[in-house]
C-alpha cells in the first residue's frame, strides 16, 4: 500500500470517527479521498444522511491542502 493511499485511509477513518463522536444524529454513507500529487493536496467528499429529517442526504466536498480545508460548491 502506497503512503498516499495509507494517508487517505487514515484521514477517512478520522473523518468517520469524528462525525460519529460529535454528530451522532447523522449517518455517514460514504467518504471518498483522492490524492492530488501535483499540488500536494487531497480531494475529500462525503455524504451524510439525517434520519430525523426524513433521511435528507447532504453531499459535502472540498480540498485539503497546506492552508486547510476549503469547501467546494
Amino acid at each position: 500500500v502506497s503512503q498516499s493511499r495509507y494517508n487517505a485511509r487514515i484521514m477517512g477513518q478520522v473523518i468517520l470517527d469524528g462525525i460519529r463522536k460529535y454528530e451522532p444524529r447523522v449517518s455517514v454513507q460514504n467518504v471518498d479521498i483522492k490524492k492530488f500529487e501535483e499540488d500536494n493536496s487531497y480531494g475529500i467528499s462525503f455524504s451524510i444522511v439525517f434520519p430525523s429529517l426524513s433521511n435528507k442526504k447532504v453531499n459535502l466536498s472540498g480540498l485539503l491542502d497546506r492552508s486547510g480545508f476549503n469547501p467546494t460548491k
